[in-house]
């Protein structure tokens, strides 16, 4: 990933990215774990001077998003996937 971030549709993107430059037809895949490296405290990351992202927004989102969740606790909401992944491609 280019930066550092927090921000659940951004991870979802690099990830689903990462799973189509992997993926080649006619293997046999099975499920495996995934380890997160390099984990910073939120606000400890060195800053890029180009970094054009709306941070301030996004934090907004996901702070909403978790209490959403903590007030439905039997029945968390989660980000849906992109519409790319979701038609197969």
């Amino acid at each position: 990933m280019p930066l550092h971030t927090n921000y659940t549709p951004e991870l979802l993107h690099y990830a689903l990215w990462a799973l189509r430059e992997m993926y080649k037809p006619g293997y046999r895949y099975m499920k495996c774990g995934v380890m997160l490296t390099d984990v910073l405290p939120e606000g400890k990351e060195t800053l890029d001077l180009f970094d054009r992202r709306d941070t301030a927004k996004q934090s907004k989102l996901m702070a909403a998003l978790d209490q959403v969740n903590q007030t439905m606790e039997n029945e968390p909401f989660s980000t849906p996937a992109p519409a790319s992944s979701r038609n197969g491609r």
